[in-house]
């Protein structure tokens, strides 16, 4: 039997429980769950669980002084999170929302190298939300034909397992005369 293996929680620290909360559940429809509070430890938290199941621990503490970055600032670690929703209408519509109620938008809404649409936004506590995304999935396939082809090209007897299938599907479905390589 193989077991799946998945991020089950990413957690963050804020100074504001409450504040965070309400962003996440106002902007990206996270709902929250109970509060877990260990007074002898100084520590609380809550969860915030998205449409997905994915979820957000924000925790409080009183007995740590947790480092504090300039708001989107670049730093080892973790250093963003990235949320979908859903369509670049989607992605435009969050953006203004956020923008009008005040919150900053340090990018975008563009086209990223990769694909992606999407935009950055700061969370209250300055942390950057690629939070406003949307891939364009052919893009983002023609990239991994692109890869496979030069790779293919490269060490033709190399296509031997199961991914290959996949590449020549890809290549058959994308390139214009459908003919495959």
């Amino acid at each position: 039997m193989t077991s799946v293996i998945r991020i089950e929680h990413v957690a963050l620290w804020t100074r504001d429980l409450d504040r965070i909360a309400d962003f996440y559940c106002t902007y990206f429809s996270a709902c929250a769950g109970a509060r877990y509070a260990n007074p002898a430890k100084g520590f609380e938290s809550l969860f915030l669980i998205f449409g997905d199941g994915a979820r957000l621990e924000v925790m409080r503490t009183s007995r740590l002084e947790p480092v504090e970055h300039a708001p989107g600032a670049e730093r080892l670690g973790l250093t963003h999170l990235a949320v979908s929703v859903g369509s670049k209408q989607g992605v435009d519509e969050l953006t203004s929302r956020l923008r009008d109620d005040g919150y900053e938008v340090v990018d975008g809404p563009r086209v990223t190298g990769d694909g992606y649409y999407e935009s950055v936004v700061l969370d209250p506590d300055g942390f950057a939300e690629h939070g406003v995304r949307h891939v364009r999935r052919q893009h983002v396939e023609q990239q991994r034909l692109d890869r496979g082809r030069r790779r293919f090209r490269r060490q033709p007897d190399a296509c031997q397992g199961p991914g290959c299938g996949r590449l020549r599907m890809l290549v058959r479905r994308l390139s214009p005369s459908g003919a495959g390589w």
